[in-house]
């Protein structure tokens, strides 16, 4: 996956740098004709888990590619915060059952 990994490793060479601020364009989406709504897709999964410690602006010229990648960022924000919360709960059951 050549988007996929490109954004990862831009987004830890930024980190390794004391990059704070950073933009990132759709790839491959204009003269390289891969398909807006997987671009979108895999750059959210991949963006997500940073962007609590970078602040990152994805950017381009065609709005249906932001619109696409607006959606997806807010899924794997819903979905990983309810991962978040199933783990959470877990920890508490385990706890509840080791105290008893």
């Amino acid at each position: 996956d050549i988007v996929g990994n490109a954004i990862n490793n831009v987004l830890k060479k930024a980190m390794q740098d004391g990059i704070t601020s950073i933009a990132i364009p759709a790839m491959g989406t204009g003269i390289g004709g891969l398909d807006k709504k997987l671009v979108a897709n895999k750059m959210a999964r991949v963006i997500e888990p940073y962007i609590n410690q970078l602040q990152i602006t994805v950017i381009d010229i065609n709005e249906v590619f932001i619109d696409h990648f607006k959606k997806a960022l807010k899924t794997e924000l819903i979905e990983n915060s309810n991962e978040k919360e199933q783990e959470q709960q877990c920890g508490r059951q385990e706890r509840d059952v080791s105290t008893d």
